[in-house]
């Protein structure tokens, strides 16, 4: 048994919450890394993993031997780099999974940069609004908008995504400025129906903080095109600024209850635990925390 090789899928194994996937990701048959976890077992003498149909789960031994496993592995990959990191070009291919409004109007036009920096190395990015399985489609790094991240991966803090409730001025002269929080069910909002927390809208003023069921005969799964909506009148949006910010300094919208604050959403980086000291991963990530230095990104100066 080549240890390092066996502790390397058990770990995959763990990361990915099955042997198919794991199995799919290191491109060997799940007999193959079955045997491997089952000679790791023979050769501590501890079961490490509960196994159902269903699903794994780790034996408490199985919970400390991955957290060793982990540190061990990680220390290899972190000193094989720095022993390269002097002379090494990234090669291979990078897999990346970003949000469509967010990209287009601020990350795309610098990815070219990176592409540039990195002349042997394939970049790949895919344009998604939904919550990709890193694993099981094979996505090296995320950069997902939420405030919550799973425990499963690595997450890194870019940027707060502020946003902003507004409508157009013809909708406001026709269907009037509400003034209340609760005055906004009685208005046409336009509904993002990727938002987590579904119809409701959630503003603070001072220590108030106040939910707001709202509704629409218009919802879509893309903030530009809610923002297309604004703009032609049909109602009240929330969005994020880099979707809205050039309307709301030009007035084609404007604020809806401007005393009221919505709630900021963050941007993370995101990726799995195996890769915390892979030299392209680490690479990307780096260029991008460098975007979000200030703290008002380029697409969000202060209204």
């Amino acid at each position: 048994m080549d240890k390092l090789t066996a502790m390397n899928v058990f770990r995959t194994v763990i990361d990915c919450g099955s042997f198919a996937r794991a199995s799919a990701k290191l491109a060997i048959s799940t007999t193959t890394a079955s045997r491997h976890v089952a000679d790791l077992e023979q050769a501590l003498g501890v079961s490490l993993l509960h196994r159902s149909t269903r699903k794994i789960s780790l034996t408490e031994p199985g919970t400390m031997y991955y957290e060793r496993c982990c540190s061990h592995l990680d220390e290899i990959a972190a000193t094989e780099l720095a022993v390269s990191a002097d002379t090494a070009t990234l090669s291979g291919c990078l897999r990346i999974s970003v949000p469509y409004s967010f990209s287009n109007a601020f990350l795309a036009r610098h990815f070219s940069r990176f592409v540039e920096s990195h002349p042997a190395l394939k970049t790949e990015i895919r344009f998604s609004d939904r919550i990709v399985d890193l694993a099981q489609e094979g996505v090296d790094l995320a950069v997902r908008i939420t405030r919550n991240v799973s425990g499963m991966y690595v997450a890194r803090r870019l940027a707060v995504i502020r946003t902003a409730l507004c409508a157009s001025p013809e909708y406001l002269a026709r269907a009037g400025v509400p003034e209340k929080p609760d005055e906004l069910v009685r208005h046409s909002c336009l509904l993002y129906t990727n938002l987590a927390s579904g119809n409701g809208w959630t503003l603070r003023r001072g220590e108030q903080e106040f939910v707001v069921p709202v509704n629409g005969t218009f919802r879509s799964n893309n903030g530009d095109m809610n923002r297309i909506a604004a703009l032609a009148g049909r109602g009240i949006i929330c969005e994020p600024t880099f979707i809205v910010g050039d309307d709301l300094r030009a007035g084609r919208l404007v604020r809806v209850l401007p005393d009221y604050e919505t709630i900021p959403n963050l941007a993370h980086a995101v990726f799995l635990p195996a890769g915390r000291n892979t030299a392209r991963i680490r690479a990307l990530l780096d260029f991008l925390v460098a975007l979000f230095e200030d703290e008002f990104p380029a697409f969000d100066p202060v209204m």
